[in-house]
């Protein structure tokens, strides 16, 4: 995750004119720009292209739930590729058409940060099981991705390394049912200084629950963004 107060400026030539000449280039071929921002951990992407305004300022149309988000900071990333990219104040907001007006451009050097998979921060705890060697031991899940998750368990006998199940559940319109997920996966931290005991573990990349786990990931997602 980027956090805008900590970015690091880009050795890159700060230069206004350059930048918004840039800029200008990409309007003029309606090349669309990539624009990210972060609630609760979780990457909020778009992709749009910009119109020039007035005074080397542009303006970006962007979805509801971005423009949600832009507003809590007011700024905005526009990435241009994985080393650099432009951090933007956004200058004005309307949150009615989308419209958002970018100002004061400048390059920022972006460090690999950056999660493999995305994680969604649950804004309450899921319950969950996990299941290992025959034990059930309930749990609370923080966050999720597709590459693994952070579940409280409210035992101290797991050790890194314990392969387990991670036991998922979610309501499925298609079916009107209730979707079991049994995610293999291995706890791979544990701090057990403090209770209920802090787990990290990783799903192991089974293609046959690739499919559901996105599904259930997909689903925190649109929960969180539904509570913008």
């Amino acid at each position: 995750m980027i956090k805008f107060d900590t970015v690091t400026l880009s050795e890159k030539n700060n230069d206004l004119f350059e930048i918004c000449s840039w800029m200008q280039n990409m309007a003029d071929n309606q090349q669309s720009l990539r624009f990210v921002n972060y609630y609760m951990e979780m990457p909020i992407v778009s992709q749009t292209s910009v119109v020039p305004d007035r005074n080397g300022t542009f303006i970006a149309t962007l979805p509801e739930h971005h423009v949600k988000v832009i507003a809590k900071k007011h700024k905005t990333i526009i990435t241009i590729n994985p080393e650099l990219s432009l951090m933007a104040r956004c200058q004005s907001i309307n949150p009615v058409s989308g419209e958002v007006v970018l100002s004061d451009f400048h390059y920022i050097a972006l460090h690999d940060e950056q999660r493999a998979n995305a994680r969604v921060r649950l804004p309450k705890p899921v319950n969950v099981a996990i299941e290992t060697g025959g034990v059930n031991m309930a749990g609370m899940l923080k966050n999720i991705s597709i590459g693994g998750c952070h579940v409280n368990l409210f035992l101290r006998t797991l050790k890194p390394g314990t392969n387990v199940t991670v036991a998922l559940k979610m309501f499925d319109p298609a079916t009107q049912a209730i979707l079991k997920i049994p995610a293999a996966a291995e706890l791979v931290r544990t701090d057990a200084t403090k209770m209920p005991v802090d787990c990290s573990f990783r799903f192991k990349q089974y293609s046959a629950m690739d499919d559901k786990l996105g599904m259930f990931v997909n689903k925190c997602q649109r929960d969180v963004l539904q509570n913008i």
